[in-house]
């Protein structure tokens, strides 16, 4: 058994992999399966997310929003099973807060304190994990 992973492979993604098998034991060798034309996709972790945006609030609450990712370049040929959100809970400092993990592409957060800035990051994630995280943005 190899794993197509690691050289001497070197797919790529999106590559196309089509198999063909034989089995080996004391007597022998098998004769080699036909060719799965169908194949199978190299598949990888999410690629990085558009920033997050304000969509709506007032001086205590705000609504934020993101793109999902849908096109196979973007979600890793797999289905996106979470987003992951980050913030700085009105720190100043960098995003290393986890807000939200789930799959809807708004949140809401209630009591914040007007003039305060706010910075937020967001990832998605696949089976294969967590894709990069999207620029640092302040609202």
């Amino acid at each position: 058994m190899s794993t197509l992973t690691t050289s001497p492979f070197s797919l790529t993604f999106d590559t196309l992999v089509e198999v063909r098998i034989s089995a080996t034991n004391i007597i022998g060798t098998s004769s080699t399966s036909t060719v799965n034309t169908s194949g199978a996709r190299i598949r990888r972790a999410p690629g990085t997310m558009g920033v997050v945006t304000k969509a709506s609030g007032d001086e205590t609450m705000m609504v934020i929003s993101w793109t999902a990712l849908t096109s196979a370049t973007d979600t890793g040929n797999s289905a996106i099973t979470a987003y992951n959100l980050y913030w700085d809970a009105g720190a100043g400092t960098s995003a290393t807060i986890s807000l939200y993990e789930g799959l809807t592409t708004s949140y809401t957060l209630t009591g914040l304190i007007s003039g305060k800035n706010y910075r937020f990051k967001i990832r998605a994630k696949n089976i294969y994990g967590y894709g990069t995280f999207s620029n640092e943005v302040t609202l």
